[in-house]
């Protein structure tokens, strides 16, 4: 006579042999479906003559003069016959000590009467002195002669982004993780 214990373990088996098989089908038609869906994939990438895209391309991290200036060219018709000119100008601001030693500034420029600030930095002994607000609000002063009517940059939590709300920056998106265990932020100004 089989023992109570027998019939459980005889159970279990069973079960489990049943769940391997119904998890090797359903293995196997996924398998199935992956393989012929990256072929379908794979034949999509093929140019006018009939070579295959992969085979056109190049990954490089040093690309030349000729394709950063062929890219950006590229874009920029694009975006001429869509939206017109962008009239793009560059727009920086440096200070200097007396003693004519840069001590900071800022990078930007403006388009699309719109002023964007790339780059913003001062030495470690001037801020908190007034000098990053009388760069920003002259750079601001500028951007507005320009035809500007607003302003956005982006920055990092660890790169005063109070400042820039004191300033009247308003926080229009957060990036997390951007760099691991910090956030990038997009800002945004009216500019009166």
């Amino acid at each position: 006579m089989l023992k109570p214990e027998g019939k459980i373990i005889g159970a279990v088996q069973h079960i489990t042999a049943d769940t391997q098989n119904c998890f090797r089908s359903f293995l196997d038609t996924a398998t199935s479906f992956i393989r012929k869906t990256l072929g379908a994939i794979s034949n999509m990438f093929y140019d006018l003559e009939g070579k295959k895209m992969n085979d056109l391309l190049v990954y490089t991290d040093d690309p030349s003069k000729e394709e950063i200036e062929f890219i950006k060219n590229g874009l920029k018709e694009y975006n001429d016959r869509i939206v017109g000119d962008d009239n793009h100008k560059v727009l920086s601001i440096v200070v200097k000590d007396k003693n004519e030693n840069i001590i900071g500034g800022i990078i930007g420029g403006t388009y699309w009467e719109w002023l964007y600030i790339d780059r913003f930095w001062i030495r470690d002994e001037y801020r908190k002195k007034g000098v990053g607000t009388r760069l920003l609000k002259k750079i601001e002063e500028e951007a507005i002669k320009r035809g500007c009517k607003n302003v956005h940059l982006d920055v990092h939590d660890f790169q005063a982004l109070e400042f820039y709300i004191k300033n009247g920056y308003i926080v229009k998106s957060e990036l997390k993780d951007l760099p691991i265990g910090h956030s990038k932020y997009l800002l945004w100004k009216y500019l009166k």
